[in-house]
């Protein structure tokens, strides 16, 4: 009994300490600092990069959160027009994201070097090697954005070009005894192929194709116009790489190879001795408040839906290695706090996910639906991914956002289960059970489908790639006929997407975000933009913290904290399928496993 008192003692004693820190951080907050002058932005990507996440575990209390996409960004449209920012430099050596995230950071810095030409700023990029025995590629394509590109001596450049590289488990599925019963809508959808297959199909084999053509295409186009080189040597240059720094100086792919500590000495001559301050893109943007709007003042919401889609966050084991999930019921939620709120006059909604539960797809349309109905336009923007339930929730927006590298898309149905009852009896573990009506053991592990099962399983695909179909053709205006031909489950990038009419322009977030203004007729005015739903304060995050609490809105995702490992996503993200299908039959309209590697 002693123990546990003073155990509990010291458990709240330790809750004093951790509240009156936060305190003492909300005061200090409050005396805010002013931007010195000659502030360069430091944009360190030195990990995998999240929409718009707030920090997370002690991260949240100590303030020391990572830099999410949607900060670096608001950061570099700020200094573009702040004459005491003098600079960015970005840090590129461990860069980790999706290539849509990537054209988000270069259209920010192509806007703010438009903006600052006869101003003297300078935008450099430094990476110590674009590569180290891997790819490259994305790094050096983000890296072109910028006027100048330094590598550390002795550094690669890895201009591989891109790889797709899908894991299919059947031989090891048949060494375990599991046997994967699944079916889907239709020749492209290849989700289930990872378990089913051993090799591509035909089918998937050329959905795969054309999104390397597409996106290779869209890397050499961006980096000969960056570079002011030949379209036909960048496509050399990749089928030389990994180049040496000296060979890419050599062929004008590397400004200068020098240190990173050697840029301060760059800054300094060209300020001639000034001081200069570093400073990142969360603190600048501290130091920089945007105003609230007033009170019946017109402001245009945003949205995010991040992850996979689950009917509800809650109904989620937590996973350190996933990649975030999205809630039906907290997006659905989000939706209602914009239509309550008279002064959002329009909702742009973010969406990065490769699908999930059409149900909970479902719940998410019905909650755009209904904000149009409120008479508020809904813009999509579309970030790495949107494809399957990604493009379900989307498809009656008021207008499609994407970048030219988005994966979307997949318009398909996949449902079914791993039997594991091979396994168990290898293992000598028998099930017993006993049940009553015909199709009760349909959702069992252990018991393959009976003949009416499986057939019911089929009226259920029928009805759900039906309505999907129906769907994109009501809210994109696109005949059926039409329909039916791009979609079997295929995956597209934005730039074919735009072509078939499932996106209506190819731009990033601030796009979207003028498409929103067009629609609510205040184009060319300056309208305040406000995440739905608002933020966590710091002393909300302390006491979600000690309360063991979820936060309410369940869209924000989480970054995976191995992510940089090659491969690892892959394999995780397949056991974590793999065990989902081994508890219970999963009906779901996702995306197949891909991881684009360049």
């Amino acid at each position: 009994m002693k123990r546990f008192f003073i155990g509990f003692l010291s458990s709240i004693g330790a809750i004093v300490v951790i509240i009156a820190i936060s305190v003492i951080i909300l005061v200090l907050q409050r005396q805010r600092a002013e931007v010195p002058e000659s502030t360069v932005l430091l944009l360190n990507f030195s990990n995998e990069l999240a929409e718009n996440q707030e920090s997370e575990g002690l991260s949240a209390i100590v303030g020391d959160g990572k830099n999410s996409l949607k900060q670096i960004v608001d950061a570099i449209d700020t200094a573009s027009h702040d004459d005491r920012v003098i600079g960015i430099v970005a840090r590129l050596d461990h860069a980790s994201m999706g290539m849509a995230q990537a054209q988000e950071i270069r259209d920010a810095v192509a806007r703010f070097r438009a903006a600052n030409q006869d101003k003297g700023k300078f935008t450099i990029a430094h990476a110590d090697t674009f590569g180290e025995l891997g790819p490259g590629t994305l790094q050096y394509y983000l890296a072109t954005s910028f006027a100048e590109i330094w590598m550390q001596p002795f550094g690669t450049l890895g201009l591989t070009g891109i790889l797709i590289e899908v894991p299919f488990a059947r031989e090891a599925l048949d060494k375990l005894e599991l046997k994967p019963r699944i079916d889907n809508r239709k020749e492209f959808k290849s989700y289930s192929e990872m378990f089913m297959k051993k090799d591509f199909t035909p089918a998937n084999k050329e959905a795969v194709d054309g999104i390397i053509t597409s996106l290779i295409g869209q890397i050499i186009k961006g980096i000969s116009v960056s570079r002011e080189l030949p379209e036909v040597e960048i496509k050399d240059i990749i089928d030389q790489a990994p180049l040496l720094g000296k060979e890419g100086h050599q062929q004008g792919l590397i400004d200068r190879i020098a240190y990173f500590d050697e840029i301060k000495n760059f800054i300094e001559e060209k300020i001639e001795g000034e001081t200069h301050t570093f400073m990142s893109p969360s603190k600048y943007l501290k130091l920089n408040p945007k105003k609230s709007p007033r009170l019946g003042e017109s402001k245009i919401a945003i949205i995010y839906g991040v992850g996979e889609i689950y009917r509800d966050t809650n109904d989620v084991r937590p996973n350190p290695f996933n990649v975030g999930e999205m809630g039906g019921n907290q997006v659905a939620h989000a939706f209602q706090l914009a239509i309550d709120d008279p002064d959002v006059k329009a909702i742009v909604f973010r969406i990065n996910s490769p699908g999930g539960s059409p149900v909970a797809s479902e719940t998410i349309w019905r909650a755009t639906m209904r904000a149009k109905e409120a008479g508020k336009p809904v813009i999509v923007s579309m970030s790495d991914t949107a494809g399957s339930g990604g493009y379900w929730i989307a498809t009656h927006a008021t207008k499609i956002v994407a970048h030219p590298a988005t994966i979307t898309g997949s318009i398909g149905v996949l449902g079914g289960k791993i039997v594991t009852q091979g396994l168990w009896e290898k293992l000598g573990v028998h099930w017993g059970g006993r049940h009553s009506g015909a199709n009760s053991t349909m959702w069992s592990s252990t018991q393959d489908y009976t003949p009416q099962e499986w057939q019911r399983l089929q009226v259920w695909l029928d009805e759900v790639y039906d309505t999907f179909i129906q769907k994109v053709a009501e809210g994109r205006k696109l005949s059926l006929a039409h329909v039916e031909q791009i979609a079997k489950g295929r995956i597209w990038t934005g730039e074919d997407a735009l072509k078939f009419g499932l996106v209506d322009k190819l731009g990033d977030l601030n796009t979207a975000i003028e498409l929103a203004k067009n629609e609510i007729n205040l184009q060319g005015n300056i309208v305040p933009v406000e995440v739905f739903p608002a933020p966590e304060s710091l002393t909300d995050k302390v006491l979600r913290l000690i309360l063991g609490e979820e936060d309410e809105t369940g869209t924000n995702g989480n970054v995976s904290l191995l992510g940089w490992v090659p491969g690892l996503k892959s394999v995780l993200s397949f056991l974590k399928t793999l065990e989902r299908m081994m508890q219970s039959p999963q009906h779901v309209v996702g995306m197949p496993l891909y991881e684009v590697k360049g």
